[in-house]
């Protein structure tokens, strides 16, 4: 639109004379995005001086768009009250603002409801969820990925027509690089443009199917997004690029973002475990030190952006609990205490200036005072509450601080009447609630020495080895004041297998912790 219809001069006529413009970067205000966005790029939105919605498009052509221009205000200049009507093709509504509930319990209704939801969506010739504009929905895939794990024959087929479908569709280019989004419903005519959080969301998917299906045509789609992070989106300063614009040529775009950043660097060290790749973890743990040189502010938090441009520029939930995830996945590849300190840290200041008493859930951004535009009053997001219910969830079993349990509850409990109308990109949720209903998986790594831990086979084991909701404990770095489990003094490296009220397992042979790991559904 930007070379076919905004450089246009009737419509420049027109938006200049009847409309203030305000063009916005998606990628820079997440808030902004999730709260007006038509459901793929571009987004134009009609608001009412005070903020309201009017009406919205995506792609609109030259004729379609005036005659909406026209249409709008002729409306705001009418002086009434009425619902907008204009051209129901073309004008929609935005995502439905949130509500959420006072109920004190999480129940397990989810899980079927998205269950049944990613059935009812599922295209089965050509999979993925919908028709044309085809994107990917990594939380879907995620919830299908797990409830796979479980025995839901369904939900594996439904995983492989996906997974397999973007595989060997357009969406993933020649350079192994997966694409924003196709035209085409069979994963064909992709838009040019390649995101850093696609890379990063949709490599650790693979690697996952790859661990629990052995197909390799995953192994081959989570191999090429890795390399094409590594190769393609490197930046001068150390960090990853946001986007890559073309295919071509090594166009990137100049910004860098937090999120997206622990994104990846998550997924390098996945790879390390699954695929042997050891430059991969050496390269996610220059993130972190990226993460922490670059963003990280005198709150404890995380900023968007490396620079600080302003009140109106605040902290989101987003970035927070993507840094957090990757802290705790660092400590289970390393062993390493800092990171779970870090993680404590982390997960404190977040509780402290985004968690709101009134609704017991997380804001999606640091209230500010600022009253400069855009600055938009901060909302409970659904899906950004699930993922911070999975790492409280998490930090909370490796350091036994109730509190943080608690907190991951009152998260979930407060959409636990309202989740019915967010769509698949609430899939999360699904898998928050099963990390809460279902018997918790722990393995405990123990050995005489750390670097015989480390360089032995059970490690790896462990953290190659697929479940959706397991916890990885070194031995004797469980940073709480009580003794951790005890074990025997193994004579050689050995692990512990606790999974809700089956009895407990030590074993000391990688095969029988991955037979054991596979079997805890």
């Amino acid at each position: 639109m930007e070379a076919r219809v905004f450089s246009d001069e009737d419509v420049a006529q027109v938006i200049c004379s009847s409309f203030v413009p305000v063009k916005v970067d998606s990628d820079r205000r997440p808030d902004i995005w999730r709260r007006f966005a038509m459901g793929a790029w571009p987004s134009v939105v009609f608001l009412t001086p005070s903020g309201d919605f009017i009406t919205g498009t995506t792609y609109a052509a030259l004729d379609e768009f005036l005659s909406l221009l026209s249409a709008v205000s002729r409306h705001t200049k009418s002086g009434t009250d009425s619902t907008f009507r204009a051209f129901p093709d073309i004008g929609t509504t935005p995502n439905p603002g949130p509500r959420v509930s006072r109920t004190n319990s999480v129940p397990s209704v989810p899980v079927p409801y998205f269950s049944a939801l990613t059935a009812a969506n599922l295209d089965t010739e050509n999979g993925g969820f919908g028709m044309a504009p085809k994107f990917p929905i990594p939380a879907a895939e995620r919830f299908l990925l797990a409830r796979a794990f479980m025995g839901d024959a369904m939900a594996l087929d439904a995983l492989e027509r996906t997974l397999s479908g973007m595989a060997k569709g357009g969406i993933r280019g020649a350079d192994g690089g997966f694409h924003r989004l196709c035209d085409g419903a069979d994963w064909s005519r992709p838009h040019p443009e390649r995101l850093l959080s696609d890379q990063a969301e949709l490599a650790e998917i693979y690697l996952d199917a790859f661990s629990m299906t052995k197909n390799p045509l995953y192994r081959e789609a989570a191999v090429g997004a890795l390399d094409f992070m590594e190769s393609r989106m490197v930046r001068r300063d150390g960090g990853f690029t946001a986007v890559v614009l073309d295919e071509a040529q090594t166009k990137q775009d100049d910004a860098t973002f937090s999120g997206p950043n622990a994104r990846a660097a998550s997924a390098l060290i996945k790879a390390d475990a699954i695929l042997r790749r050891p430059a991969a973890t050496d390269l996610g743990r220059h993130i972190i030190d990226y993460l922490f040189d670059n963003f990280q502010d005198k709150r404890g938090l995380f900023r968007r952006c490396p620079e600080k441009i302003g009140a109106a520029d605040p902290e989101f939930l987003s970035d927070q609990i993507d840094v957090l995830l990757l802290l705790l996945d660092a400590y289970e590849a390393s062993g390493n205490n800092v990171f779970i300190n870090e993680a404590q840290r982390l997960a404190d200041a977040t509780i402290r200036y985004l968690y709101d008493l009134n609704s017991n859930a997380f804001l999606d951004s640091r209230p500010t005072t600022d009253t400069r535009p855009p600055n938009l009053v901060p909302y409970r997001p659904i899906d950004e509450n699930a993922r911070a219910a999975i790492a409280l969830t998490r930090l909370g079993r490796l350091t036994n601080r109730g509190h943080l349990l608690e907190t991951a509850e009152s998260a979930l409990a407060a959409f636990a009447g309202a989740f019915r109308q967010y769509g698949l990109s609430a899939a999360d949720y699904g898998l928050a609630v099963m990390w809460l209903h279902e018997p918790k998986l722990e393995i405990v790594l123990s050995a005489r020495n750390r670097h015989e831990l480390r360089a032995g086979p059970l490690w790896r084991a462990a953290r190659a080895s697929y479940h959706p909701h397991k916890t990885i404990v070194i031995d004797g770095h469980r940073p709480i004041k009580s003794p951790p489990l005890k074990m025997p003094p193994p004579s050689s490296p050995a692990a512990v297998i606790l999974f809700g009220d089956r009895d407990t397992v030590i074993t000391t042979d990688r095969d029988e912790l991955t037979e054991q790991i596979s079997e805890a559904a």
